[in-house]
C-alpha cells in the first residue's frame, strides 16, 4: 500500500502502541506498511497459529463519531462473507479502547502501483490478466452488495511470483442495499481524484458500474502508461471526470490489442447506463482478450507489447509481401520468355504467389482488417488510431453517440473473438455471419451520424452540419424533423441490440441446448441483416 501522510495523522510509534493496548496479547504488532486517507495497516504476528498477518486500523484522528465505526465494520463483515481467490480475507473484526481494526493475510508481493513505477507498462496479455482477476473479484464483492469505491492500483496487490492479483482495502465502500444517511451520505466525499467515477465527483449516489469506470482508470493507466485526465488541482480533475470524455486507449498505445482497448474505453463512458452491464459481462471480454493476445504470440519488453511477425497487426507484412511478388513475378516471366520462350518457371512462382497472398489475405480479414486498410497506407487501421485527433473526429461525427458505435465496434471484436474459436464445422453452420455483422456495424454509424445531424438541424445550434455526414433535405419542417429524430434513435437502438444479441448468442454456441442456442443465434443474424437493410 502507498503511503499517504496527513499532517495531522498521529506518529507510527503512537500508533502502533495505541493499536497494540487494544489487541492485548492476541497480536505482536509491527511495523507500519501503509497509510491512507482512511486507515492505517501494521505488519504483525499471530502468536498463536505462527502467522504473519496485516492488520487495518482506523485512524483515530478521524473517529468524530460511532457511525464512522459501525460503518468500518460492518464493511469488514461483508467482506469477510466473501470467499474469492481476488480479494483480501479477513480473518477477524473487533474494537476496544475506541480503536477499530479488522486483521487480514499479509500479502507477500507489491502493490499494482510499485510494479507500474517499475516497468511502466504493460501489454495486452498481462493487463487483460490482471484486470480480468480485479474484475472477477469485483464481481464478488458486487454480489454481496459491496461496491468498492476506491479502486486504484494501490489497492491491487500482486501477490507471489505469479502476480495473483487480491483486491484490499474496502474500507470505504458502501454497501449497495444500506440507505441509512447516518452511515454513509449521499454526498460524502470518498474515493481517489484520478481514478473516481463521474458519479462520484458530482456526489451523487453510486452502484457497482463506479468501480468498473475506477477500474478502466487502471487499466488506461497499465496500457497507455499514463492517466485520461490530468489537471492542476482536485477539483479541475473532478471537472475533467465529469465533463470530459475520455480519450481513446488507441490515440496514446495504437498496438494495443482493439478488443482490450474498447473495452476499457466503455468502462470510461460517462453515463452508467453506457458502461459494462456487470463485471461478468466485462471478465468475458477481458478473458477473450488475453487468449487472442496470447494465440498471438504476444512478445513482451520492458512492459510493452509487440506484435510477433506476422501477428495482430498483420497489414504492413502482406504488404511488402505482395510487392515483393508484384515485382518478382513480372521479371521472372520476363527472363523466361527472353531464356526459354514458356513461361516454364515464373508460372508455378505465380501460382504459389497466388497462394500465399491468398493465405495472408485470410489473417488480414481474420485480425478485423479489409482491402482497403491494404491499399491506403495512410489510412489509420481499424484498431489502430494514428493521432490523438481520432476520438475528437469520432465525436464530431457522432455527437452524443458516439458511445453507440464504440458499443457496436466492442460487439463486433467480441464476436469476432468467438467465431474464430468454433471448430471449422461450426463456422459453417453460421454462413455470412462476419458479413452481416459488419453490415450491422456500418449501419449503426450511419444511423449514429444521421441521428446526430437531425439533432443539430432540429435544435438550437440551428442548420450547422458536419459536411460528411448524411445529407437532409432542406424545407423539411419542425414536427418531421421530430418525428425523423425519434424514428432513427429506435433504429440505432435496435442496431445495437442486434449485434448485442448475435454476440451472446454466439459466446453460448457449442455448449448445452446447442440446436436451440443455434436458432437463436440464426434469428440474431437476421435482426442484424434487417437493421442493416434500413440504411438507404
Amino acid at each position: 500500500m502507498a503511503a499517504a501522510d496527513s499532517h495531522d495523522a498521529p506518529s507510527e510509534t503512537a500508533s502502533r502502541e495505541r493499536l497494540q493496548q487494544a489487541l492485548g496479547a492476541a497480536y505482536e504488532v509491527g511495523d507500519l506498511v501503509g497509510r491512507g486517507g482512511f486507515a492505517e495497516v501494521f505488519r504483525a504476528h499471530d502468536p498463536k497459529l505462527d502467522r504473519t498477518v496485516a492488520i487495518k486500523v482506523l485512524r483515530p484522528d478521524l473517529i468524530l463519531s460511532g457511525t464512522v465505526v459501525e460503518r468500518f465494520q460492518r464493511e469488514a463483515r461483508a467482506i469477510a462473507r466473501l470467499r474469492h481467490p481476488n480479494v483480501i480475507e479477513v480473518y477477524g473484526v473487533g474494537e476496544a479502547d475506541g480503536v477499530a481494526w479488522y486483521v487480514m493475510p499479509f500479502v507477500q508481493g507489491e502493490s499494482l502501483r510499485q510494479r507500474l513505477d517499475r516497468v511502466g507498462t504493460f501489454g495486452t496479455v498481462e493487463a487483460s490478466r490482471i484486470l480480468a482477476e480485479a474484475v472477477a473479484g469485483l464481481g464478488a464483492a458486487h454480489g454481496v452488495g459491496l461496491v468498492h469505491r476506491d479502486v486504484k492500483p494501490d489497492n491491487i496487490l500482486l501477490e507471489g511470483k505469479e502476480a495473483r492479483v487480491v483486491l484490499t482495502d474496502f474500507g470505504i465502500a458502501k454497501a449497495m442495499e444500506s440507505e441509512e444517511k447516518g452511515l454513509t451520505g449521499t454526498h460524502m466525499f470518498v474515493g481517489t481524484p484520478h481514478f473516481m467515477s463521474p458519479e462520484q465527483a458530482a456526489g451523487d449516489a453510486v452502484d457497482h458500474r463506479a468501480d468498473l469506470y475506477s477500474l478502466g482508470v487502471v487499466g488506461f493507466r497499465m496500457v497507455t502508461g499514463r492517466l485520461p485526465f490530468e489537471a492542476d488541482s482536485t477539483q479541475a480533475l473532478l471537472v475533467k471526470h465529469l465533463t470530459e470524455e475520455a480519450p481513446p486507449v488507441h490515440a496514446f498505445r495504437s498496438d494495443c490489442s482493439e478488443t482490450l482497448a474498447l473495452a476499457i474505453d466503455r468502462c470510461l463512458v460517462k453515463d452508467p447506463a453506457g458502461r459494462w452491464e456487470d463485471a461478468q459481462e466485462l471478465l468475458e471480454v477481458l478473458k477473450e482478450t488475453a487468449g487472442e493476445a496470447a494465440r498471438g504470440a504476444t512478445v513482451e519488453v520492458r512492459g510493452m507489447s509487440r506484435p510477433a511477425r506476422g501477428r495482430r497487426d498483420p497489414v504492413p507484412a502482406y504488404r511488402w509481401g505482395a510487392l515483393a511478388f508484384l515485382i518478382l513475378v513480372p521479371a521472372l516471366l520476363v527472363v523466361d520468355l527472353l531464356t526459354a520462350g514458356t513461361p516454364a518457371f515464373s508460372l508455378p512462382v505465380a501460382l504459389v504467389a497466388v497462394a500465399f497472398l491468398a493465405a495472408g489475405y485470410r489473417d488480414v480479414v481474420a485480425h478485423g482488417f479489409t482491402l482497403e486498410d491494404v491499399l491506403r497506407p495512410g489510412r489509420p487501421r481499424r484498431g489502430l488510431s494514428a493521432s490523438t485527433s481520432a476520438g475528437a473526429t469520432e465525436a464530431r461525427h457522432f455527437g452524443r453517440h458516439v458511445q453507440a458505435v464504440r458499443q457496436a465496434r466492442t460487439a463486433r471484436a467480441s464476436i469476432l473473438g468467438h467465431f474464430h474459436r468454433l471448430t471449422r464445422a461450426e463456422q459453417d453452420r453460421f454462413p455470412g455471419l462476419m458479413e452481416a455483422v459488419d453490415q450491422c456495424v456500418t449501419f449503426v454509424k450511419h444511423t449514429a451520424r444521421t441521428l446526430s445531424n437531425l439533432e443539430e438541424r432540429s435544435g438550437p445550434s440551428g442548420r450547422r452540419r458536419d459536411r460528411d455526414a448524411p445529407r437532409i433535405p432542406e424545407g423539411v419542417m419542425e414536427g418531421e424533423l421530430i418525428e425523423a429524430r425519434a424514428r432513427t434513435a429506435e433504429e440505432l437502438d435496435e442496431g445495437v441490440q442486434a449485434l448485442e444479441q448475435v454476440r451472446h448468442w454466439l459466446a453460448r454456441s457449442g455448449g448445452a441446448d446447442s440446436d436451440a442456442i443455434h436458432d437463436q443465434l440464426l434469428a440474431a443474424m437476421d435482426r442484424a441483416r434487417a437493421a442493416a437493410r434500413r440504411r438507404p
